[in-house]
């Protein structure tokens, strides 16, 4: 009976362990883009950067996931094509999408865009999260935004027009 009761205990063990590791890698994505995010709401773009290269690297998806596109937007301020100010609403935005905060998202989303009205990826952030929240025809506005600015042959304008096509069906 001991054995049996010490057997079923290590069993248990190790079955918890199992799920542990299991949940701990995927949360480690997700900590490295929240403390990415987080390094970039507070201004530390290069900190930011590293962190959500190393959550992109650990995704599915390196070079289409959400932190590979946030850290592409940090690159995109180093080169001017939107302003220090719209990438730290662009990431606090993103930061609030992760925790939940819809309204809180969508008002720094308009925030970058104020600041920034011609950075097209802004529009589609928004757009996405327009979509996650069933409001499809703020949905589809934002999209239709992002397409006056995204160049015509851009990647960002094909999947944009699909997507609005998609939604206009």
């Amino acid at each position: 009976m001991h054995k049996t009761t010490l057997s079923v205990f290590a069993v248990i063990i190790t079955a918890l362990f199992f799920i542990t590791s299991i949940a701990f890698c995927g949360e480690k994505t997700n900590s490295y883009e929240a403390f990415g995010l987080r390094k970039g709401s507070d201004g530390k773009l290069s900190e930011a950067k590293a962190n959500l290269l190393k959550a992109a690297q650990q995704s599915n998806d390196p070079q289409n996931s959400t932190a590979k596109k946030l850290a592409d937007t940090i690159d995109d301020s180093k080169s001017n094509k939107i302003s220090y100010m719209g990438t730290i609403f662009v990431l606090r935005a993103q930061d609030a999408v992760n925790k939940g905060q819809t309204d809180k998202a969508i008002e720094e989303f308009k925030k970058a865009i104020g600041q920034d009205p011609a950075y097209a990826p802004t529009y589609s952030y928004l757009g996405n999260l327009y979509l996650s929240i069933n409001k499809k025809s703020e949905a589809i506005n934002a999209f239709k935004d992002c397409l006056k600015y995204a160049p015509k042959e851009s990647t960002l304008a094909k999947e944009t027009e699909k997507i609005i096509a998609d939604l206009e069906k």
